[in-house]
């Protein structure tokens, strides 16, 4: 899924927290997309549309009070500062109080303390040419979410070592939203911040518009993160950072949007480097106890073996270009095609290193018998990461991969409107995500081999109809996708740590489905919405590492039939707003929304412990807002019934997580507008 602001991408899901700053609207296009604008996608694309700088003056602002005493402020000022110049600064923050509590002492984590703006700058130069910049930006120091332990993932010689006791006489957490646990000494904290500068030029000539899109983002984490649910360090994060600087440019001309035959061609360009360094810590690991019994055994003291760092340094760059064309063979019939070749390379150095205590180097050397003729001992402060050789594992200095790839997009299609309100469709598309190289803790230099570019072939037909003007609205299709090396989370087996999470390509897989959504307005007032989705994954072919068959063994397992991670069959949500008139002046309204996800799993091939399970959640709101001054007032309360899920499972060295949502909060809104 690629994301944009106003066509201009978030090429990286950290840099997408805020983007729903102050809209006007959400557009959703759904499979491979790259033919208009912006980037290669299998898995569709989001782009918020920014309300825009107005031509006479418009102000308003909102406060919301809700549980855990979170406030939320909003506020924008528009209007015109020449009379060819306008602008629209918008701004929100947050702050709250801590939602999560430890269940084994009296502490609280969780609190929220994040604002983001935007100054929007647009200028009519002439009656062909007009400039509009974006200036934006967030910082976010809330607390990093808690995971809440359900389980340990210990062999049997691991969990017979002093360590391996103490966790397993570690309560589970119990099933409450709210409960979880991390290292008192070691706290969990946020500290993100992002910054993008942007110019969208759009120049009318001889009947084609050139739109020109140029943007500069900058990111910074600075993180402290708990990874193993305990207040103890199985596998902590004292350090968790990482920076991102990305400029894009993107240059098009289209044709006549109101003529018969439509054209587009454009070209686009990215340049990014992504640098990330961690630091494990995990002095109550069982697996690190194991460990440093075994180099005791050995007549090795390496007790003082506690942490390690590891980093991952990226570049990429992405050429493309990209066309489109409709032509309406009648008025009733429009034949569509598109194409997209892009050239990717990404560069990679990977390091698991040493941290600079010397105990990294110190379990590396006596794991790989060092020093032997022709391989010298890892230093205080090098990287550990190996390879095999028959003579022994031999260390590298840094892991360096280069990944070039290109491919071509396509895209063919035919609408028919049979009558003015009814629009049917069908497509065909061919789309690629890029492939990428793991930021890990690696022993092993196949752990850092990058996944290739996965691609997908997509059918879709369906139905766009309003058969009786406002009263109902129907959408429906199906789908059918056909991938190739898609991307997948699966586990691998560490020589050292055992297992890992890891990103794999599965070489067959398909996805089918079908999609409902309508809306029915049978009264004044009265608005009945409804979506439903049914959704079948499918690995056809994977052979891989399952640790429920072969548990500590280098052994793989079929897994032919699995599902995807993180898609349920079934996705489906209810809506109903009614409102009415109180006066002349003031009305009111009332409304709710179900949704419901049925059973998912987090791991491909997983057990019963990575599936989350179904669950519905209740939504409700009440409020008055006057038509003549602009205000409003909304009472509001969301997952009413105080529903227990969780929407995601991860493994660490020893244990097992889950992630909840949140649970029942309520509050207030208040508003103007004029």
């Amino acid at each position: 899924m690629s994301v944009y602001v106003d066509e201009v991408p978030l090429p990286f899901p950290a840099l997408t927290s805020e983007a729903s700053l102050d809209l006007e609207r959400v557009e959703v296009l759904k499979g491979p997309q790259g033919i208009l604008f912006g980037q290669n996608s299998t898995g569709g694309a989001i782009n918020y549309i920014a309300r825009k700088p107005t031509n006479s003056l418009a102000a308003g602002a909102s406060i919301t009070y809700g549980r855990f005493k979170d406030i939320e402020g909003t506020a924008f000022v528009s209007g015109p500062l020449t009379p060819t110049v306008s602008a629209r600064l918008a701004v929100r923050a947050e702050q709250s109080d801590d939602w999560q509590y430890s269940y084994t002492r009296s502490d609280r984590i969780g609190g929220t303390k994040k604002i983001a703006g935007r100054l929007l700058l647009d200028w009519q130069a002439s009656d062909r040419l007009k400039l509009e910049f974006n200036a934006n930006g967030w910082i976010d120091r809330s607390d990093p979410q808690a995971g809440q332990l359900v389980g340990f993932s210990l062999s049997s010689g691991v969990a017979l070592t002093p360590n391996g006791f103490r966790l397993l006489a570690y309560p589970l957490a119990p099933q409450n939203n709210r409960a979880a646990d991390w290292s008192s000494d070691l706290r969990p904290k946020g500290n993100k911040r992002m910054g993008q500068l942007s110019l969208r030029g759009t120049y009318e000539v001889g009947g084609a518009t050139i739109t020109s899109i140029t943007a500069y983002t900058a990111f910074r984490r600075r993180d402290v993160l708990d990874q193993d649910g305990l207040n103890l360090h199985s596998l902590d994060y004292p350090r968790a950072d990482g920076d991102i600087r990305s400029f894009t440019q993107e240059l098009r001309a289209a044709g006549d949007n109101s003529a018969p035959v439509r054209w587009l061609v454009g070209a686009n360009y990215e340049h990014s480097t992504v640098n990330e360094i961690f630091q494990n810590y995990y002095p109550d690991s069982a697996v690190v106890d194991l460990l440093k019994g075994v180099a005791a055994g050995a007549g090795v003291d390496i007790s003082f073996w506690n942490s390690n760092n590891f980093y991952s340094d990226q570049k990429l760059t992405n050429y493309a270009g990209f066309a489109n064309f409709e032509f309406d063979a009648t008025d009733k019939l429009t034949f569509k095609a598109g194409g997209r070749y892009t050239d990717s390379l990404r560069k990679i150095e990977s390091c698991n290193s040493d941290d600079g205590t010397g105990g990294d180097a110190a379990l590396f050397n006596f794991l790989y018998g060092l020093p032997r003729p022709g391989t010298p001992t890892i230093k205080i402060g090098q990287c550990v990461t190996s390879f095999q050789t028959p003579q022994g594992r031999v260390p590298v200095d840094v892991v360096r991969v280069r990944l070039h790839e290109d491919n071509f997009s396509w895209r063919v299609g035919v609408d028919f409107k049979p009558t003015t309100t009814t629009l049917l469709f069908a497509n065909i598309s061919k789309g690629y995500k890029a492939g990428s190289s793991p930021t890990a803790a690696a022993a092993d230099i196949i752990q850092y081999k990058p996944v290739k570019q996965e691609s997908v072939l997509a059918f879709e037909a369906g139905i766009k109809s309003r058969p009786f003007g406002r009263i109902l609205d129907i959408n429906a299709s199906a789908f059918y996708y056909d991938y190739r090396n898609k991307q997948l989370r699966t586990l691998i087996l560490d020589p050292v740590f055992g297992d890992l999470n890891n990103l794999t390509n599965v070489p067959k897989s398909t996805v089918k489905g079908v999609e409902l959504s309508t809306t029915i307005r049978p009264v004044s007032g009265l608005a009945l919405s409804g979506q439903v989705a049914y959704i079948t994954t499918r690995v056809d072919k994977y052979i891989g590492y399952d640790p429920a068959i072969t548990p500590r063994q280098n052994g793989n397992a079929d897994f032919s039939g699995s599902r995807f991670p993180f898609t349920p069959k079934i996705s489906a949500s209810g809506t109903a707003d009614y409102g009415w008139p109180l006066s002349d002046k003031l009305s009111a309204s009332l409304g709710a929304t179900v949704t419901y996800k049925s059973r998912a799993t987090a791991l491909i091939g997983g057990s019963a412990i990575d599936e989350i399970k179904p669950y519905t959640l209740l939504d409700l709101r009440a409020g008055i807002k006057s038509e003549v001054d602009g205000w409003r007032v909304q009472a509001w309360a969301k997952n009413v019934t105080n529903t227990y899920y969780w929407t995601n499972v991860t493994r660490s060295y020893d244990t097992i997580l889950r992630y909840t949502g949140r649970p029942a909060t309520y509050g207030i809104t208040v508003g103007v507008e004029f």
